[in-house]
């Protein structure tokens, strides 16, 4: 171990603990979750004892680098979590996985000594994002960053946000924006996250920062969207090449993984009312019995199955290419990263032709106000109407003209 290694590291909670215990102890929650569904809608995130047990079982360190008290397991690993979460309450879900995937930003993008501030003493760390901007200017000691971002998911438990700001045009140039990193004591997240139809318990305040002043290594140019392999450090502090790649397809993966633990929960209220529902017509059979139930039940499994292999395919490539740009082969390009994403949306719209064949068959009372298959369509249409989903044509368009060797006028920021 290298002093600095030794300067920076923090002790990780359970050096033991594997991939499998971790998504046990996910699966162990679900009951509770699912109990506390209607609970986390209304106060609009999950209760500060989950929370703890989140913390406890060490969810939020999936992703984190051991050298700052994180477990340091693969993006697949964390879309079991993910999936499982959600599977229990797509609220808490949402929450969790917007408040805790963003460690892979901070891990990748910036200096080790800012990284060593970010992830404090303890190594709890927990950072919504947003790309939408604000402003940051030069002060002394460091950046003077303003402005309102909504849509901060997973921010009622972040110990930081990670937002979007235009940076000086005498300094970068025209339209310049980078990622500045704020700290919790140094922004408000507004009570505003009421009236929606679906997602209700998911997190996603609007932050308002009034002038926060942050050390220089807290803002970085690198932009979301626009990222080479090139471009990151994080594979190198870290000496794993999962800090060494651009990080649209996760994003995209992370909320696939979400409508695929929803459509699981369907499918689990589905089943459960095909054992103890009758037809409402002539045999009077349960629904377990019906042949064109069993058929709706039988595609939409298969059609979640598929999704599913979707996102492993999508963790394994991500993966693949990672370690070959580290390894000095042929780099994760821009191209790569929409290409895996543009896969990942397709196995979302798969997705969200099962949650619509399970909610039709289902029954009128699965409509009623307060019943667990109503909460998850209404979760599944919020979850349809995201950025990403709205342009997955875009994507698909811009993936094959990439593919094609062609490229368009939107650059590597234009999704």
């Amino acid at each position: 171990m290298s002093a600095a290694d030794a300067a920076y590291l923090i002790p990780v909670p359970e050096p033991e603990l594997t991939p499998d215990e971790l998504i046990a102890r996910a699966v162990a929650m679900r009951p509770m979750l699912r109990e506390r569904q209607a609970e986390t809608e209304e106060r609009t995130f999950y209760g500060e004892d989950v929370h703890e047990r989140f913390k406890e079982a060490g969810f939020y360190r999936t992703l984190q680098p051991r050298k700052f008290g994180g477990y340091e397991f693969g993006v697949d690993v964390f879309y079991r979590l993910v999936t499982e979460l959600a599977r229990g309450c797509p609220s808490t879900g949402w929450c969790f996985t917007l408040g805790s995937s963003h460690v892979l930003n901070v891990a990748s993008f910036y200096e080790e000594s800012a990284q060593a501030e970010m992830f404090g003493p303890d190594g709890h760390f927990v950072c919504a994002s947003r790309g939408t901007s604000g402003t940051a200017e030069r002060v002394d000691g460091g950046w003077l960053v303003k402005g309102k971002w909504d849509y901060l998911s997973g921010s009622p438990y972040s110990t930081h946000i990670h937002i979007a700001v235009d940076l000086p045009e005498d300094e970068f140039g025209e339209d310049a924006i980078g990622m500045a990193v704020i700290p919790a004591d140094q922004y408000t997240r507004l009570d505003d996250w009421r009236g929606m139809l679906g997602m209700k318990g998911s997190g996603s305040h609007s932050v308002v920062v009034d002038g926060a002043v942050i050390p220089e290594g807290w803002v970085t140019t690198t932009y979301l969207g626009a990222v080479e392999v090139e471009q990151t450090i994080g594979g190198q502090i870290h000496n794993n090449s999962m800090y060494a790649a651009p990080v649209f397809a996760v994003l995209t993966a992370t909320l696939t993984s979400i409508a695929h633990g929803i459509v699981r929960a369907a499918l689990d209220d589905y089943a459960e009312g095909m054992h103890t529902k009758t037809m409402k017509m002539p045999p009077y059979e349960l629904r377990a019995h019906n042949p064109e139930l069993q058929q709706v039940y039988g595609r939409a499994l298969s059609v979640t199955d598929a999704a599913e292999a979707v996102i492993l395919r999508a963790s394994s490539l991500y993966h693949q290419y990672a370690q070959e740009g580290f390894e000095g082969g042929e780099r994760f390009s821009a191209e790569k990263d929409l290409r895996i994403a543009a896969m990942l949306v397709q196995g979302s719209q798969l997705l969200v032709q099962a949650m619509d064949d399970l909610m039709r068959t289902a029954g009128s009372t699965a409509a009623r106000d307060g019943t667990r298959m109503q909460r998850y369509w209404r979760d599944m249409t919020v979850f349809r109407g995201h950025v990403g989903n709205l342009a997955w044509e875009r994507w698909a368009k811009q993936n094959g003209a990439w593919q094609l060797g062609i490229h368009d006028d939107l650059g590597t920021s234009g999704f």
